[in-house]
């Protein structure tokens, strides 16, 4: 085994085993929303709900499909956090890699443990990885692995990387034409066209494929539906969850403010000066050589996943896009110390710098590496039923006895907790494996969520016993656009009246059987009807049904 093939398995295995240690606690799988969304997927695809065939969600369709094979191998919340760690661990190894072809070994373990120090939220590990995956297939490229089967492979990781997240799809795409365009710049222009065309045809593969799964399965109205969830997935986030970068200029004071401001600058200009060699050499000599398309690839790599930090411009998701920028300055400071610069001393310590500064919002959702391990892993393994003190684990045990296994319950909550679905076992009746305030409220999502709903209502509900305390005011009147598309008027008022059987409460929550046998179903456009009104009338904007 090489050198470096050695010293690669040996980060993975060190960062995986320092990431296993440090998982979140069983309390905060129980309660994140954000580590719960991705888990509830996995549960929906488990109970027959395919993301874009029978479910849609903001996020692509492989992370579902990821939580549910995680899932099915562990049969509990452990497999989600190993795959979780797992994936970090390859994009760390992945990155002290191609740190060390170029910086050396030393710097490569620095870049290692900088990457440790400025861990994100532990759910996303797709963000770190895929891109670092484009950017090995670059600089393999560039080596001179070239020929129709890497091309066919880059191109294929990038459809994967797409159908993960869609814009990391898109910064595959374009991350590749140019990585490909620079290397071969100089000696295979004639070919340069023919390859980057079988490129980006061999990453349109999946995603095209998976478009063409849903079209010959459920037609192509729910294609439709799909491709228009993926523009309304982005739209609805960047809208209602937006963060706006440089809050220090927008008058935020304390000096959290200015360092994320800073950061937010000094990223991607690390990232542009890391570009800046290459460049010159492309401009000088007609191409780069090894070392220069080293940096361009890195920096190129960071410009490209650099939006993702700005949407939400805080620091998890400044993080999430933090390895190409530890690439691209690791191998500045080579470069530096190469030519006798003495740059590499001021490099080094801007890195030391903001992983000091960083590191206090870093790494929010790890535990102490130091917890008794069995006993931690049991816990986790054993949810909910390791903590039935808390109400959501009560919850879910109760859903478990009280209801046959295949049924719908509808989490009548706004927002859903996220991790219920998952930890209940129990598929949620229409479109959406759960709700978010702002995300696919619009009408079409409220009508076609609708005729999802009346075709296979719920078996049960849920609601929350004080509805004032636990939905946010501003999302309390029914029927305004803000609102997550399950909350239509016309159903909750048939639903009020139908499911008023109490099968078991704990004070927070309360599990409802109906009462009643269903009525004949309105339509859709008379339901949305009563919506409209509900928007306008005052009474019914106070919870108060018609």
């Amino acid at each position: 085994m090489k050198v470096e093939t050695k010293f690669t398995l040996a980060v993975f295995v060190l960062a995986a085993l320092w990431l296993l240690a440090s998982v979140p606690a069983p309390g905060f799988i129980l309660e994140s929303d954000d580590q719960g969304y991705q888990m509830a997927l996995g549960a929906a695809v488990a109970a027959g709900h395919l993301p874009g065939f029978q479910a849609i969600t903001q996020y692509g369709p492989f992370v579902a499909f990821a939580s549910w094979i995680a899932l099915v191998l562990s049969g509990n919340a452990g497999g989600e956090m190993v795959l979780d760690a797992l994936g970090y661990a390859a994009a760390i190894a992945l990155a002290a890699r191609l740190i060390a072809r170029d910086g050396g070994r030393g710097l490569a373990m620095l870049g290692a443990l900088a990457l440790l120090a400025l861990f994100p939220r532990y759910y996303k590990w797709y963000y770190w990885l895929l891109p670092l995956l484009g950017l090995g297939f670059a600089r393999a490229w560039q080596a001179g692995a070239r020929g129709p089967a890497m091309l066919l492979g880059w191109g294929a990781s990038v459809g994967m990387a797409c159908l993960f997240r869609y814009d990391l799809g898109v910064q595959g795409v374009v991350f590749g034409a140019i990585a490909i365009a620079a290397a071969d710049w100089a000696h295979h222009r004639r070919l340069l066209g023919r390859r980057i065309g079988l490129f980006v045809a061999a990453s349109a593969v999946l995603p095209v494929g998976y478009v063409g799964l849903i079209t010959l399965a459920s037609g192509t109205a729910q294609a439709g539906l799909f491709l228009h969830s993926i523009v309304s997935g982005f739209v609805d986030t960047v809208e209602y969850y937006r963060i706006a970068p440089l809050p220090a200029a927008e008058g935020i004071g304390g000096s959290a403010a200015w360092f994320l401001s800073l950061a937010q600058i000094g990223v991607p200009l690390t990232e542009a000066a890391a570009c800046l060699p290459g460049l010159l050499q492309w401009r000088r000599d007609g191409g780069m050589d090894r070392r220069g398309y080293a940096l361009f690839t890195a920096g190129l790599a960071g410009l490209g996943v650099f939006p993702q930090a700005l949407h939400r411009a805080e620091i998890q998701h400044l993080l999430q896009v933090i390895p190409p920028f530890v690439i691209a300055l690791a191998l500045l400071i080579a470069a530096a110390w190469r030519a006798r610069a003495r740059l590499d001393g001021l490099a080094l310590a801007a890195m030391v710098l903001i992983m000091a500064l960083a590191r206090p919002g870093a790494g929010m959702d790890l535990g102490s590496p130091w917890r008794n391990q069995p006993r931690l892993w049991h816990a986790i393994a054993a949810l909910p039923a390791s903590r039935p003190q808390e109400p959501l684990a009560a919850l879910a045990l109760a859903i478990r006895r009280l209801t046959p296994p295949g049924a719908r319950v509808f989490l009548m909550l706004s927002p859903t907790p996220m991790p219920l679905p998952f930890f209940a076992r129990r598929a949620q009746p229409g479109l959406f494996p759960t709700y978010e305030p702002g995300m696919f409220a619009g009408p079409v999502w409220r009508a076609a969520n609708c005729a999802a709903l009346l075709r296979h209502p719920p078996d049960f509900l849920v609601v929350a016993v004080h509805p004032a305390a636990y939905e946010p005011p501003a999302y309390a009147a029914l029927g305004i656009p803000a609102l997550p598309a399950p909350f239509i008027p016309g159903l909750i008022a048939a639903w009020t009246r139908r499911y008023t059987r109490v099968l078991y409460e704990n004070g927070t929550y309360r599990l409802l059987a109906p009462t009643e046998a269903a009525s004949a179903p309105l339509s859709c456009s008379a339901i949305l009807a009563v919506g409209a009104h509900a928007a306008s009338d005052p009474a019914a904007q106070n919870g108060k049904p018609e």
